[in-house]
């Protein structure tokens, strides 16, 4: 899995409690300074009694005591240092068993736990701080989402062995904190501008959110992306609307892929239908979409491109479909899902003004003597073959 931000974050994390002394010692025998906690409450005590005169029963007890205090809050800097250390660790621990591989990478961060010795529930929220921390670093060094980034965070989920409440957890605080910090350097009405660094760094935040909480329950998935949202001053539907905007483009640029590669068994249904899942692309969304993709290779076909500048727009009445273009059509009808009168009615819609001036002039030269009506009729015919029109559809032109 590339990295894409998140690991800069962590090694900024690590250094950072690199800079203390006393905080890298700590994480590299972390084993050491917890049985010092441990053992810090009856090293003190006894040493209490053992330092205070027998024959003062009453001033044995207060010095035990005492010392014994001293010693409660030596272990609580202590279990403090290690619990502080422990996230470095953690971080440490990702850095260096990479993301490619989440089980090795898991191994490592259970060994840090066992290391330190800290609780279940202790340990989740540090792994939820973490899992925080790598997502503001993915929107913060790149502001453009990448498709490869939601497999990079489910890796990372599984790393640190965190359930989808936590993760939503961790997407509401890293949102909350960015929106924080951001604002404090970018005005909002900026953060409307689509252009804008930040503003794309959110719609990006929020896309990833989006799919990171995809598997959710509708009800859950409502709760979490409401929450994240109003984390960024958006309504839900604010929210979910940016993270269209940002998944159509991916999936735009996976059709243009599929036209180019069209016949060459790299493209499917089934490929296009694994997208839509990646990205969170509806169906209906995806069935414009579709569409818009075949018009679109229609009028390639057919030469209806916009012309470059500078150069002339070609005559109407030469333009046609080349040889092997009904079957390329229709191959691409079937990766797209289309049914086949939507499909001729895309070619109808394009063809039809190309045929109309064909019509017009062959029935003006019959008007003019020019031809006869059966000479005119064949050149109509022609010219409906050419651009793949059915009987019907040019009968009811005429």
């Amino acid at each position: 899995v590339e990295s894409s931000g998140g690991m800069e974050e962590l090694y900024e994390l690590t250094e950072v409690a690199d800079a203390k002394p006393l905080s890298k010692q700590v994480r590299k025998s972390p084993a050491f300074f917890k049985i010092a906690g441990i053992a810090s409450i009856p090293i003190s005590a006894a040493l209490g009694f053992g330092i205070v005169p027998s024959r003062r029963i009453v001033a044995h007890g207060v010095g035990a005591v005492i010392t014994g205090i001293a010693g409660a809050v030596g272990k609580s800097r202590i279990d403090a240092l290690t619990e502080a250390n422990a996230k470095p660790a953690i971080a440490q621990a990702l850095i260096d068993a990479g993301l490619e591989d989440p089980a090795a990478a898991k191994a490592a961060v259970e060994k840090v736990q066992i290391d330190f010795g800290i609780l279940d529930e202790d340990f989740s929220e540090l792994c939820v701080s973490i899992y925080a921390t790598y997502l503001l670093g993915m929107v913060k060094y790149s502001p453009t989402a990448k498709t490869s980034e939601i497999k990079e965070l489910q890796s990372l989920k599984s790393a640190l062995s965190l359930d989808n409440l936590q993760v939503g957890e961790a997407h509401h605080q890293a949102a909350a904190a960015w929106y924080r910090q951001t604002c404090l350097f970018t005005p909002e009405e900026e953060l409307d501008d689509p252009d804008h660094p930040d503003r794309q760094a959110m719609d990006k935040f929020l896309f990833l959110s989006e799919r990171a909480l995809a598997n959710e329950t509708p009800q859950a998935f409502t709760f979490e992306m409401t929450r994240i949202a109003k984390a960024f001053n958006l309504s839900y539907t604010e929210g979910t609307e940016r993270v269209g905007e940002t998944a159509e483009p991916f999936y735009q640029r996976a059709l243009k892929s599929t036209r180019a590669k069209l016949g060459t068994n790299q493209v499917s249904s089934s490929m296009l239908e694994r997208a839509r899942k990646t990205l969170g692309v509806s169906d209906a969304t995806a069935a414009d979409m579709h569409v818009a993709c075949f018009n679109e290779h229609v009028r390639e076909l057919l030469g209806l491109g916009e012309a470059t500048e500078g150069e002339e727009a070609p005559a109407l009445d030469g333009l046609k479909f080349p040889d092997g273009a009904l079957a390329e059509l229709g191959l691409l009808r079937d990766v797209l899902g289309m049914t086949e009168v939507d499909a001729n009615y895309e070619i109808a819609l394009e063809a039809t003004p190309l045929f109309q001036g064909t019509a017009l002039a062959a029935m003006e030269s019959v008007l003019e003597g020019k031809k006869t009506p059966d000479e005119a009729w064949d050149v109509m015919e022609e010219r409906r073959e050419e651009l793949l029109l059915n009987e019907d559809s040019s009968k009811n032109l005429m």
